[in-house]
């Protein structure tokens, strides 16, 4: 998600102080914003905050492609604006099914190929190169995307899917040298907050970016389509090269891949006996995760669902739906506050991830409601902007109500599967979506049924003791953890 996954970074316990210690390089920094600096840290304190505003720019990068494969499908189809496409199907599907599409297969492969990826991070000395390599992989496609067009749109839709991959693998990397940056707690966490902050600020210059030129060429989708590609590939290219080429070094594998196990096989096989002892030995925790899996696989799925939303019922462009998704963005800061605010009034993270998913099954089903046809345009932002504050809301409230309760002593293993439970779900909303709009059920039917995982979300809630006395988890030490999924 746009405000949660970014931010799921964690100290696992490893520590080099060699790395940690050395003086970084003047040369290397003078080549770096002076905001984007750290200079008393690690050198991959600074190069992960650069990296991080390269990332925020390809996150946000298929906002405006969306609409685009939506509308040369539709042509490809031979079905055009205005016109009933009710019967019309390409590759055996409504051309409004490409986006949900799309979000399907990227569902499935996420959290197949995270583990793997993980175990090769963590097992074998080639994380720089996993890193670099899945930056470089990210550029090439963005810049193919600009090519985008009525021959083209097919295998840019198929694009997409190999995009979600090399961002996971991406991701993957760049968590592992976030957790090794530091063993302070606090300090961890001021890093985490400047790299989300990092992500947010180039999201939304982005984002602005692709409007004014946008609006100032005159763009259809497709043109706009183009336009954001562009600026992607511009812009990601120079600054993936500078963090990967300068500003990460080589590290030793951190483990050496358990007796009887493989790469392919150890990060799955150690996540699923993680889960395995968290379901058997800690309660409260399996609920919330429970609970997490369901409510951030609607969050995840929103931007799809509404953008094909925004798109085949209210009729708005490409730039129009860019100005709803920046109210989105700017809307989850005071989300974030205002969650927070919640946790300290009642005193528990938990009353505020409740009141959170009950936030998102109102409007949500408000919106599905009220937004029927073009005419409801304007009213469409006021949803952006209740979604936005809900997104900043509930999933950084998911991250604190999971690290403050639970066990100590694993935090690598269990923080895996958190990052797991945040993705494992991710395809279900986008293929019920694509079922009810494959049958003839009107998209509104499909917003609404986002409604459902919130509701899990918060029925998984409710099993879960006072926060009091689940907080006393925390202070519990398993180093058994670590040993038994070993």
């Amino acid at each position: 998600m746009m405000f949660g996954n970014d931010q799921h970074a964690y100290n696992d316990g490893h520590d080099d102080s060699q790395h940690h210690h050395a003086a970084v390089p003047l040369v290397v920094l003078r080549q770096v914003p002076p905001v984007l600096r750290y200079e008393s840290g690690p050198i991959e304190a600074t190069g992960l905050a650069v990296n991080a505003y390269a990332r925020g720019t390809v996150l946000m990068s298929s906002l405006f492609l969306g609409p685009a494969l939506l509308k040369l499908a539709s042509e490809a189809a031979d079905c055009h604006d205005g016109e009933d496409c009710s019967g019309v199907k390409i590759y055996g599907f409504r051309p409004s099914s490409i986006l949900t599409n799309i979000a399907i297969a990227s569902g499935l492969l996420g959290p197949i190929l995270m583990p793997i990826f993980g175990a090769f991070v963590d097992h074998t000395r080639y994380r720089k190169e996993v890193g670099a390599y899945s930056a470089a992989g990210l550029t090439i496609v963005k810049g193919i995307e600009i090519f985008v067009g009525p021959k083209t749109w097919f295998y840019i839709a198929l694009l997409q899917v190999l995009s979600s991959v090399f961002y996971n693998i991406h991701v993957t990397a760049t968590y592992a040298y976030t957790s090794e940056l530091t063993r302070n707690a606090n300090q961890q966490a001021d890093y985490n907050a400047f790299y989300m902050t990092v992500v947010y600020v180039s999201t939304l210059l982005f984002m602005a970016e692709v409007i004014l030129v946008s609006r100032f060429l005159g763009t259809d989708d497709v043109g706009t389509a183009r336009v954001s590609q562009t600026i992607t590939a511009l812009t990601s290219a120079p600054i993936f090269y500078l963090a990967w080429s300068s500003l990460f070094r080589e590290k030793p594998a951190l483990n050496e891949v358990p007796p009887g196990m493989n790469l392919l096989t150890c990060g799955i096989q150690k996540v699923c006996k993680t889960a395995s002892q968290i379901s058997s030995d800690f309660e409260d925790l399996k609920w919330l995760l429970l609970s997490i899996v369901f409510a951030e696989s609607g969050m995840s799925a929103l931007i799809t669902i509404s953008t094909t939303y925004m798109t085949q019922v209210l009729n708005m462009s490409s730039s129009e739906i860019g100005v709803v998704f920046f109210t989105v963005i700017i809307m989850g800061v005071p989300g974030s506050k205002f969650g927070a605010w919640i946790g300290r009034k009642f005193r528990s993270p938990l009353v505020s991830a409740k009141l959170g998913n009950l936030f998102f099954i109102l409007f949500t089903t408000a919106a599905s409601i009220y937004l029927r046809s073009p005419n409801d345009k304007k009213t469409v932002a006021i949803f952006g902007a209740l979604w936005g504050l809900g997104i900043g809301w509930l999933s950084p409230t998911h991250t604190t109500a999971f690290i403050s309760i639970m066990p100590t002593g694993s935090e690598a293993e269990l923080m895996g599967n958190y990052l797991v439970a945040c993705q494992i779900l991710s395809w279900l909303p986008p293929l019920v979506f694509t079922l009810l709009n494959e049958n003839g059920i009107p998209m509104a039917f499909g917003l609404a049924s986002l409604d459902l995982y919130f509701l899990l979300g918060l029925i998984c809630l409710i099993p879960i003791r006072d926060y009091a006395m689940v907080e006393d988890m925390h202070d519990v030490s398993v180093p058994q953890f670590e040993n038994e999924v070993m």
